[in-house]
Parts: structure tokens; C-alpha cells; sequence
């Protein structure tokens, strides 16, 4: 008899966002997030559950999540639960998600900054739960970073490298003195002349 092999779960996860950088007024507090689970395996695979842990002060729009391009309501597929000081979304229906091999998983949604988001850069991060057994369980995670600030539309100097530490432990070579040059050691000699024949005299 043929014995029936089930294939390890090979998802890639990955995570984007239409903007890079959110303030926390309206309506430059608004970031779109996409998430998206290929199935990298040969065979049909199952999605149960896709959960996303939103930075801290962001929360979930209401009924802004599109499955597959496809607008759902949040009664049928979204849960959204208070973890510690941050919100955490669960998209989960009956029987899971089948993905053909080389298709994807793809939901949209947005989320909005509020008022004690912190300023800087902040993670957001995407788990699924694949119903086969995952050949990699890291490629089954994501995180998209997006920046929070007072004005987007200032120069962004946070990865300028030039910090105190750099500079501490990189050699620096002194301005040229004035006896290095050839003209310095000729005035130098004259007023050893003038100074010698001063004394002399």
C-alpha cells in the first residue's frame, strides 16, 4: 500500500506598511499595514489563525481589514484583546485558511497612533499558525518598524552614525602645525638667528 506523507507547513511571512512614519494627530496618524503568508511547499497547506501585536498607543480601525482584497467584518473573522499595555489582534474563522502551494495569505488593515505612542522607532510584529507542522517556525513571523514623531516632515537624523562612541575609538589626524610646514621652519630658523645674535650682541 501507498503510504500518504503529509508535507511540513513552508510559510514566509512578511510584513509592510504604507507609510514609515506616523505622528499623533489626525490625520497623519493613520498607518496601513499588509501582511503576507506564502506557502512555499509543494502541496495545499491550512492557516488556523494570523495574530499581530500592535505597538504601544496604536490601536485597531474598526472593520478596516480586507482578507484576501476582500473587506470582512470584524464579528466574523477579528479579535482584538489588551495584552499588557499594547493591543493584539487575532484573524481566525472555522476550518482555517487553505493556501494552494506558491499562493498567499494576504490581510490589510489599519491602525491608528494615539496619544502615548511612544516617539521613535516602534515594532510591530506578525505570528501565523499554520495547521501542518512548520519546517522553519522563524519564517512563520514578521515585524515591520515604523517610526512615531511630533512632524513626519522633518529630516530624519536617527541613523545618522556619527555618534559620541563612534568618534571615540576612530583616529583623528591633527590640523598641520605651524614648524610642519617648510615656510614655518624657515621663520622658526630666522628668529633663532635674531634671537642669537640679539643675546650675542
Amino acid at each position: 500500500e501507498k503510504e500518504e506523507t503529509t508535507e511540513e507547513s513552508n510559510f514566509k511571512v512578511s510584513k509592510t506598511s504604507n507609510v514609515t512614519c506616523v505622528e499623533r494627530v489626525t490625520p497623519d496618524n493613520i498607518a496601513q499595514f499588509t501582511l503576507t503568508a506564502t506557502n512555499g511547499s509543494s502541496q495545499q497547506q491550512n492557516i488556523t489563525s494570523v495574530k499581530d501585536k500592535l505597538p504601544l498607543g496604536f490601536t485597531y480601525i474598526t472593520n478596516s481589514s480586507k482578507i484576501n482584497g476582500v473587506s470582512v467584518k470584524d464579528s466574523e473573522y477579528v479579535t482584538v484583546s489588551s495584552v499588557g499595555d499594547t493591543k493584539e489582534i487575532v484573524w481566525k474563522k472555522e476550518g482555517g485558511w487553505d493556501v494552494s502551494a506558491g499562493q498567499s495569505l494576504t490581510i490589510i488593515f489599519q491602525s491608528q497612533a494615539g496619544a502615548n505612542a511612544l516617539s521613535g522607532t516602534n515594532q510591530n510584529e506578525v505570528i501565523i499558525t499554520p495547521k501542518e507542522i512548520p519546517a522553519d517556525p522563524t519564517s512563520l513571523r514578521a515585524e515591520y518598524v515604523i517610526k512615531v514623531a511630533q512632524d513626519c516632515s522633518e529630516p530624519d537624523t536617527s541613523t545618522d552614525t556619527k555618534t559620541p562612541a563612534d568618534t571615540s575609538t576612530k583616529p583623528t589626524t591633527p590640523s598641520t602645525g605651524l614648524f610642519d610646514s617648510i615656510l614655518g621652519k624657515i621663520i622658526a630658523g630666522l628668529i633663532t638667528l635674531i634671537i642669537g645674535w640679539y643675546i650675542y650682541s
